[in-house]
């Protein structure tokens, strides 16, 4: 039975669920393998408490609760389905280094028992300005990973970090997370966006990219990079975003929601039911000529379905880049007018 005074700090709800959900994993199998706990010791309110009650001992000596991501992480075996819950009690589980998510079938959950679009209370961001090898704050290359109910907030201001999260796993899935990238250098940097794309088979719903909250200065930037993982025998291909928001803030009309480099796709990239939102009203904000940008050897499709655009002048031209783009929308148009959101008069 969930213990009462675990609710004395922080939301009483949430501390409820947390308290039934430790009692679950501690006395069942929740997945084939092992389920491990993020709980921040200096910052968990009420740590002691739930390490007296919960902590636990497996056969192959690792223990449930951790106090760190990265330390929960080294704990999975690939191919285990191993779970990680991280804490959404109020301050943010840190990394101190990339956090590379190489092995197979591990689930990232937020403890965070509502299914927000965007601001998910399980918050995972960085400490100090990065280092050149944190090329972003999660990189996954596993097969089979999940990530729900978590906030990704990117704050490395090192050069070579270009990216929050950089998916280039294989059936990657992802579900009411917030990916953004806050450093000073991905404001400048037209090679950097919130979320870099390269895997295959990766689903992202209910799930917020880019930002709107610091403005950004780059010439042809973007939040949402699509590319090939070095080669172009390894496009990225059937990829879908379902009722996704992608966001931005910028000085720049050449800056997009999303941009697909030269020999990027294989097969299709899918956006259905995303909306589009440019902030136009704020300091030096400024409307985008268009929300989705493909190179001309973009190799494969753009599939686009239902799409809400705001704060920009068009979904994608030829002008711009706009090659393998297809469009479904309520008013079938080679320029999709339809779907872009006009001043109401």
């Amino acid at each position: 039975m969930f213990n009462k005074s675990l609710a004395a700090n922080g939301n009483r709800e949430l501390e409820k669920a947390l308290g039934e959900l430790f009692s679950y994993i501690s006395d069942h199998a929740l997945t084939t393998g092992n389920t491990y706990v993020v709980l921040p010791s200096a910052t968990e309110p009420n740590y002691v408490d739930l390490f007296a009650k919960y902590q636990k001992v497996y056969s192959d000596g690792t223990e449930m609760i951790q106090a760190t991501a990265q330390a929960a992480f080294d704990c999975t075996v690939t191919n285990r389905n191993d779970v990680i819950f991280l804490s959404a009690n109020g301050t943010s589980n840190k990394v101190t280094e990339m956090l590379l998510v190489d092995h197979n079938r591990v689930h990232f959950i937020g403890l965070d028992p509502v299914n927000r679009k965007i601001g998910a209370r399980s918050l995972l961001s960085n400490t100090g300005a990065g280092a050149a090898t944190d090329v972003a704050m999660v990189k996954v290359t596993g097969t089979g990973c999940s990530f729900r109910n978590i906030s990704f907030k990117n704050n490395w201001t090192v050069t070579e970090n270009v990216s929050s999260v950089l998916d280039w796993g294989i059936q990657t899935y992802w579900e009411n997370c917030d990916i953004e990238a806050l450093g000073s250098a991905h404001l400048t940097n037209n090679a950097a966006a919130s979320l870099k794309l390269g895997g295959n088979e990766c689903i992202y719903k209910n799930c917020t990219i880019g930002q709107d909250t610091l403005l950004v200065t780059s010439t042809g930037g973007q939040q949402l990079l699509v590319t090939n993982r070095g080669s172009a025998s390894t496009k990225s291909t059937r990829c879908r975003f379902e009722n996704c928001l992608f966001q931005s803030y910028t000085s720049d009309t050449t800056h997009v929601f999303a941009r697909f480099a030269a020999t990027s796709v294989d097969r299709y990239i899918s956006f259905d039911n995303c909306e589009f939102v440019n902030t136009v009203i704020g300091t030096s904000a400024v409307t985008l000529a268009v929300a989705i940008a493909t190179d001309a050897g973009v190799a494969g499709s753009v599939n686009v379905a239902f799409p809400k655009v705001f704060g920009a002048s068009n979904l994608a031209t030829s002008a711009v880049g706009a090659t393998g783009v297809f469009v479904a929308s309520p008013v079938m148009a080679a320029a999709a007018s339809d779907c872009v959101a006009v001043q109401s008069s």
